[in-house]
């Protein structure tokens, strides 16, 4: 007896807010699609290149509940970024200090652009 094949992939987009793409949450065990009720959310970044900001159930994706997702995952990612900087300062270890300092550029980027993403949706 085999292990099924179980593969996670984001389909095509069926809703787009701005930059924001909601795109088709696929699942398949072996080559069979096992339903879900999920979008993955996506963020465009400009370059052709898309960053996975996580799942939203496809019945709470008008554009007010994926604005409160977003704010959300804002303030996750901020609390996120807050933590790392004080593990990072705390640190004597160079290499420690490096890692977190890695980490913080990746994470302070995406919420940047996530940001940017907002304020063209929502001025204000």
């Amino acid at each position: 007896m085999h292990s099924p094949n179980i593969r996670m992939q984001a389909g095509p987009t069926i809703k787009q807010y701005g930059r924001f793409h909601l795109k088709r949450f696929e699942v398949y065990r072996d080559e069979r699609e096992i339903p879900t009720n999920n979008y993955v959310v996506m963020l465009d970044d400009g370059d052709g290149n898309y960053e996975h900001l996580g799942l939203i159930e496809s019945d709470k994706s008008t554009f007010p509940e994926l604005l409160d997702y977003i704010h959300d995952w804002q303030h996750h990612e901020y609390n996120q970024i807050y933590r790392t900087k004080q593990l990072r300062a705390q640190t004597e270890n160079a290499e420690a200090r490096a890692r977190y300092q890695h980490s913080l550029d990746f994470w302070e980027l995406r919420y940047d652009q996530v940001d940017d993403a907002i304020r063209e949706l929502e001025p204000d």
